[in-house]
């Protein structure tokens, strides 16, 4: 039996609930590439690899050559998914882990070269058995100072009581490892700061980096007004 048309008139049409693009794609994070399909409106410029787009989740444009600031970008968003930031952060720890391992061959290798050669100098010296030479010497020294510095870091973590997490050198952001990159730099006279220069000009400088970091994120302070604003950082 036909049902009267006037029982289909109270129902209402099913919601049709649009997923966002950029779902699609947070499983298959495996690369920096995958990072342009997080950003819209993007624009290519003519004759170079230089790209400028906004970030989907807190409309904030970015410009980079290739895919390297918009990755660094997406793990620093306040606004985006933990599973996007996780994923790229992933991504970054493979690719830092790849770089070091083929900087280290490479500098075995050149030193393997460099003491092959310097021996071989000596042999043909008419010296009957090949010696200590200075390159060697050096790379024994540099291996003890590298235990020594070690060790140095180590006790300063154990007597402070602070998290090994600290000590992540395969985040690209940690400020551990920005530290210890700053302080080779400097060269071995360099002084550290104490506490008073900590608790003071070191604690307003940094202050005043948080502040414009924020304002560079959100000139106009809508997504701040959206969504609330909190610094942190994991180190």
């Amino acid at each position: 039996m036909q049902q009267p048309i006037d029982a289909f008139m109270g129902m209402e049409e099913e919601e049709v609930v649009e997923v966002p693009e950029w779902k699609k794609y947070v499983d298959s994070i495996t690369k920096p590439a995958c990072a342009l399909h997080f950003f819209e409106e993007i624009i290519r410029k003519d004759c170079s690899q230089q790209i400028k787009g906004a970030c989907v989740f807190c409309k904030f444009s970015v410009i980079s050559t290739g895919s390297s600031r918009l990755m660094v970008h997406l793990m620093k968003c306040p606004v985006a998914p933990k599973g996007v930031k996780d994923s790229f952060k992933l991504v970054e720890e493979r690719a830092s882990l790849k770089r070091k391992t083929k900087a280290e061959q490479i500098l075995s290798a050149k030193e393997e070269m460099e003491f092959k050669a310097s021996t071989k100098r000596i042999t043909n010296a008419g010296s009957p058995q090949p010696q200590l030479s200075q390159q060697t010497i050096k790379l024994s020294m540099r291996t003890g100072c590298k235990e020594a510095a070690d060790k140095a870091i180590a006790r300063f973590f154990y007597s402070n009581a602070l998290p090994f997490s600290a000590a992540s050198h395969h985040e690209a952001d940690s400020y551990y490892r920005e530290m210890i990159n700053a302080v080779a730099l400097a060269g071995s006279g360099y002084q550290p700061p104490g506490a008073h220069a900590l608790g003071g000009r070191l604690l307003d400088s940094c202050y005043d980096e948080m502040e414009s970091d924020i304002k560079a994120r959100d000139p106009d302070g809508h997504t701040a007004d959206k969504f609330g604003c909190t610094y942190v950082s994991d180190g």
